[in-house]
């Protein structure tokens, strides 16, 4: 019995991996595989914010954050401070 639920979850992993792995480029190539197209703008991004001479800076290249995307900073609420 043992064998069996072995030989069967080797089985499914052998057949569901290809899919779970696949990158687009592949998987635009292969016939009954249909990839939404997304228009999505990601460009570079480069943003800074204060609080309380504490500056938190985000430098990020193209394809990592969405168009419009902003950066919020506000002070740590003393509860969840820890001590330096």
């Amino acid at each position: 019995m043992s064998i069996a639920a072995i030989l069967v979850f080797i089985t499914t992993y052998a057949l569901i991996l290809p899919a779970i792995t696949i990158d687009i480029d592949t998987a635009e190539e292969e016939p009954g595989m249909g990839i939404e197209s997304t228009d999505i703008n990601l460009p570079a991004l480069s943003l800074e914010k204060s609080v309380e001479n504490i500056t938190v800076s985000v430098d990020a290249k193209d394809g990592v954050f969405p168009e419009g995307t902003s950066m919020t900073v506000s002070k740590l609420k003393s509860e969840y401070a820890r001590p330096a």
